[in-house]
């Protein structure tokens, strides 16, 4: 038994100076997204008129006054595609109603429709999806991360009386494509990169 501890302890130790030769870092760079398109989920239900529970407005009503609302701001209605089982299968609503999408790459188009409320109707989700980052992008915006990882790496293994060696891994930590609209950053992004290096006595 005193041999099994003794066995576990020098693998520990042994474990803990392999690893004490590696500092792991993680740095990124801020940038903005390009939009490549803006994307709501508009649901119009009998559900949602709340207003006037004597006369309702039926769907036909709702529909027709709430597309008219937003070719006033002038807003392509034919660009709203109709997603008729959707509103039923996934958001459980009793009544008539149905589910429409706007994809539009213009931005103006799209606040246009986020701003034009009218009961019986409600923007359930509103999303970004952006241009894929270029070649030259990436590697911009690497060559940034690593000299900041770097620096903050080099500083931290000297106050440790240490001095950072060769990169022995890199690692991207990659954002989504498509990221919820919220507010005006919505496309203001991190690149991050994890780094190990060799650590020097």
């Amino acid at each position: 038994m005193k041999k099994l501890v003794l066995l576990t302890l020098l693998v520990t130790g042994f474990t803990f100076a392999q690893n004490s030769n590696k500092f792991s870092i993680t740095e990124s760079v801020k940038h903005n997204r390009e939009v490549e398109k803006y994307i709501a989920l508009i649901i119009i239900s009998e559900d949602l008129a709340y207003n006037n529970y004597e006369s309702p407005q039926t769907y036909d009503q709702i529909k027709t006054n709430y597309f008219n609302r937003l070719r006033n701001k002038d807003v392509n209605t034919d660009m709203l595609k109709e997603n008729k089982e959707a509103y039923f299968h996934q958001y459980g609503y009793r009544r008539k109603g149905s589910v429409f999408v706007l994809e539009t790459s213009s931005k103006k188009e799209f606040l246009n429709v986020l701003s034009t409320r009218t009961d019986g109707v409600n923007v359930y989700e509103k999303s970004v999806e952006f241009k894929p980052l270029t070649d030259a992008q990436v590697a911009e915006f690497s060559k940034k991360a690593l000299s900041k990882a770097k620096k903050r790496a080099t500083l931290i293994a000297a106050a440790s009386g240490k001095k950072i060696g060769k990169i022995l891994e890199i690692n991207h930590i990659p954002n989504g494509e498509t990221t919820e609209y919220y507010n005006e950053k919505y496309n203001r992004q991190n690149f991050s990169v994890s780094v190990v290096y060799e650590l020097l006595d």
